[in-house]
C-alpha cells in the first residue's frame, strides 16, 4: 500500500482540530512527519527528523510517525469521539495515542496552569492527573477511558 503522508496529516489535523474544540484550547501546529533514524534533516518547522519522540513545547506539537504503522490507517475506522478506549483498538492507532498525549500536556499547560517538562516526570508530575481528569469530564467519558489510552 503507497503511503500518502498528506492524507494522513489532514486525518491528523481533523482528529486535533475537533479534539482542541471540545477542550476549548487553541490548537498549535502540528508537525508530522515520517521519522527517519539519525537523519539531521529538519521539517518546516524545524524539528529534526531524526527525532522520533512525540513533544508538546508550547508553540507546536511534534507528532513523528513510523513508516511501518502507517500502511494500514483507515482513517474510516477512526471516529471522533472514540466509541472505543481500548489502548490496541482499531480506533487507537500510534499517532493517536500519541496525539491525545501531547495534547494532554496541553491541557495541563493552558487549563490547568501546571506543566513542567522538568518536573522530574517529563511533565507527568505536577497536573498530569488534572489535565486527564478535565479531558475526560469535557470530553463526557469515564476517567479510567482516558487513562487506558493516555499513560502514564
Amino acid at each position: 500500500m503507497c503511503i500518502n503522508i498528506e492524507t494522513i496529516r489532514e486525518g491528523i489535523q481533523q482528529d486535533y482540530e475537533k479534539l482542541c474544540k471540545i477542550l476549548n484550547i487553541k490548537p498549535v501546529p502540528l508537525d508530522i512527519y515520517i521519522f527517519i533514524w539519525g537523519s539531521q534533516d529538519k521539517t518546516d518547522l524545524e524539528t529534526p527528523i531524526g527525532n522520533g519522540t512525540p513533544i508538546y513545547d508550547q508553540v507546536k506539537i511534534v507528532l513523528p510517525l513510523i513508516k511501518d504503522n502507517l500502511s494500514d490507517i483507515d482513517f474510516s475506522l477512526i471516529n471522533f469521539p472514540p466509541i472505543e478506549y481500548n489502548f490496541l483498538g482499531n480506533e487507537w492507532p500510534e499517532w493517536r495515542k500519541d496525539l491525545w498525549h501531547e495534547t494532554c500536556h496541553q491541557v495541563q499547560d493552558i487549563i490547568i496552569k501546571i506543566w513542567n517538562p522538568h518536573d522530574g516526570a517529563d511533565g507527568h508530575k505536577e497536573g498530569w492527573g488534572k489535565a486527564k481528569e478535565y479531558m475526560a469530564t469535557t470530553l463526557k467519558i469515564p476517567v479510567k477511558n482516558i487513562k487506558n489510552i493516555i499513560t502514564p
